[in-house]
């Protein structure tokens, strides 16, 4: 099964339309229907993450329903992506608040 009917199986059994899911999950309307459409095969990490989480499946399902092999993780591989989502969840805080002094100024 490919990721866009995944997907659409998924929003549907959940009752979950895909404006929420953009909403929920803080992801591009725009990735989002390239990849419903089939335009995008392989989104970004960060979008299979947070799509994932709202829609309560696995990172590696969602990867395996795109056709994309995913290795064995261990422990150690686990840290360090949580380490690296946190990093990035505090480079989204600091552009965001980067932002609002820029308007400040």
């Amino acid at each position: 099964m490919a990721l866009a009917e995944k997907l659409k199986e998924l929003l549907e059994s959940r009752n979950i339309s895909q404006a929420e899911l953009v909403e929920r999950a803080e992801v591009s309307r725009y990735i989002l229907a390239q990849v419903i459409t089939g335009r995008t095969k392989v989104p970004g990490r960060k979008f299979m993450s947070r799509v994932a989480e709202v829609l309560g499946v696995t990172e590696d399902e969602l990867y395996l329903a795109a056709g994309v092999q995913i290795p064995k993780r261990s422990a150690t591989d686990l840290e360090r992506l949580r380490a690296i989502d946190d990093l990035d969840n505090k480079i989204e805080e600091m552009q965001s608040i980067a932002r609002k002094l820029r308007q400040l100024f």
